[in-house]
């Protein structure tokens, strides 16, 4: 599978990672993860072998799951947008 690049997507200056709405991980990636975890047959006892296993559930997420949280954060930001004109223009 070929690598697929959103390099055009939003500038990493541009970013806010400390906005709830603004961060696709929270909300899908997360979540995915979060689900793969609970059905490990053996859980992580140590701390470095949660680490193994979150970079493991991270390397086998699916190109299907990045793509939907890609899909939906754009669908957020157009939200934010629309919000943003439309308390641009109330202040007016």
């Amino acid at each position: 599978m070929g690598k697929i690049s959103y390099d055009d997507f939003i500038a990493k200056d541009q970013w806010s990672p400390n906005s709830p709405n603004l961060n696709p991980l929270d909300y899908h990636v997360w979540d995915a993860m979060l689900q793969t975890f609970h059905k490990l047959q053996s859980r992580p006892k140590t701390i470095p072998e949660l680490k193994n296993a979150l970079q493991q559930i991270w390397d086998d997420l699916s190109q299907t799951t990045i793509n939907k949280a890609i899909n939906d954060f754009r669908k957020c930001l157009n939200g934010c947008l629309i919000w943003h004109n439309f308390i641009k223009v109330a202040a007016n």
